[in-house]
């Protein structure tokens, strides 16, 4: 392998590598440079350098042949709450990322520092910074299938504790609730009122019955609804402490929620489908990718794909790969999502998993049971991720686009060194005779 575009080293919450040990897995494999992408900052960047220093310090102490490995700065932004890769080029680059972070992380939205499109507008010069579209959650992979299958999914969720025996026993005691105090309001909105019974009265000595005849069948119907609700009334009471109870009562919020997540997502899924019917996704996606293209350069922005078995990278990928056909944009890189800092046959593959799920513990509150792709997010040569992404495309021409988005790895990263300027002073020049006056600071306390 030549290198990584899309690399977690210590990303938050969601990886638990050893630096220098995952450093040393990627050189062992003839890796030249990996881009560091952690999910909003770039802060493991100096501490891979400094693992690297180590690594390269050791093999000159023990004569043997240092390795020709680079670590670039990068971050998997969150792009509009999408994914998003950027890469720098140079020191330019690394300027204008550290730029884009720090303005993203003046806005933090559930969590999580957004980059918009005006931030990179304002902050990316063009030609310094390579840009891909991440993984399923990218911005393309959003628009062309994860929000319409993460709606479907969570409709499904929804319906399925609907269809639960203990939602439908809920549901029926919040509908005798609902019954029950829908009649009592109608009892007492229908009951005659003294002042009406007065009127009508009145009316019918002067033999105008109709108010009195109107009156009286309303008094009839507040009977029957009455003798309905003293009927009822304990069924009614049973109801409501029933759902008092503290098992009850989460059973109760749960239905409530899933009641409201089916309404919330069969409009969502609708809406997505009208979208997708009418074209308007296709225009959201045609100017997602002039935007790239204008603010980046069209050499410096790629679709990432990648396979890790998910049967909605199927779809998302293939509906990627036949949009960059019909908008003539042909230009793929080829990643696997790195979170594992080991190969699928190295020795510490299985405590590496187990590291990993510890981390996602603080996230989730809980162990998480694996997917198929957790086993997946491991350091992948050319050949295995050339299998993996072949198992995800089902055009004719894949093994071509595939070729080509693995050489693009390194052709992208070939373009990539940040080369830190020596010996250059930041602090700004207070006046001309600033150490004499620093020293009489000093000298007078």
């Amino acid at each position: 392998m030549y290198g990584s575009s899309h690399t977690h080293f210590e990303s938050m919450k969601d990886t638990a590598n050893d630096i220098e040990t995952m450093c040393k897995n990627f050189i062992q494999l003839g890796a030249k440079k990996v881009a560091v992408t952690e999910h909003g900052v770039m802060s493991s960047y100096e501490d891979i350098k400094d693992a690297i220093n180590h690594i390269k310090q050791d093999a000159k102490k023990n004569n043997e042949p240092v390795p020709d490995f680079e670590v670039i700065p990068g971050c998997e932004v969150y792009f509009d709450n999408a994914h998003l890769i950027l890469i720098a080029k140079n020191y330019q680059g690394y300027l204008d990322l550290c730029k884009i972070i720090t303005e993203a992380n003046k806005n933090i939205q559930n969590g999580k520092p957004i980059v918009t499109s005006e931030i990179l507008k304002q902050y990316v010069t063009k030609g310094d910074m390579i840009c891909t579209s991440a993984c399923i959650a990218g911005p393309f992979g959003k628009l062309m299938g994860l929000n319409e299958a993460n709606a479907l999914e969570k409709r499904n969720k929804a319906e399925n504790i609907l269809n639960k025996t203990e939602s439908k026993q809920i549901e029926t005691l919040l509908f005798t609730i609902e019954q029950y105090e829908q009649r009592v309001k109608e009892a007492k909105d229908k009951k005659p009122l003294k002042k009406e019974l007065t009127t009508a009265n009145s009316l019918a000595k002067h033999g105008d019955e109709s108010l009195l005849i109107e009156l009286e069948e309303r008094q009839r119907i507040v009977d029957e609804l009455n003798e309905w609700i003293v009927n009822n009334t304990e069924t009614y009471n049973h109801a409501i402490n029933y759902l008092k109870e503290k098992e009850h009562k989460k059973e109760k919020i749960q239905y409530l929620h899933a009641l409201e997540n089916r309404d919330k997502y069969t409009e969502e899924l609708k809406q997505i489908r009208r979208d997708k019917n009418d074209g308007e996704i296709e225009k959201k996606c045609q100017k997602l990718l002039n935007f790239f293209i204008d603010t980046f350069g069209a050499d410096n922005f790629y679709f990432e794909l990648q396979g890790h078995g998910l049967d909605k990278e199927h779809t998302i990928y293939n509906n990627i790969v036949d949009f960059a056909k019909r908008n003539n944009f042909i230009h793929f890189i080829a990643s696997n999502d790195i979170h594992l800092g080991v190969t699928k046959n190295d020795i510490n593959y299985e405590t590496e998993r187990k590291r990993r799920n510890v981390a996602k513990f603080s996230r989730y509150n809980e162990y998480i049971e694996e997917t198929p792709d957790d086993l997946e997010y491991t350091i992948k040569d050319d050949n295995e991720l050339k299998e993996a992404i072949m198992n995800t495309l089902i055009c004719d021409d894949k093994e071509e686009i595939i070729d080509n988005a693995i050489s693009n790895i390194e052709n992208a990263l070939s373009e990539c060194h940040v080369e830190f300027p020596k010996n250059v002073e930041y602090f700004p020049k207070f006046c001309d005779n600033e150490n004499e006056l620093f020293e009489q600071k000093v000298r007078a306390g």
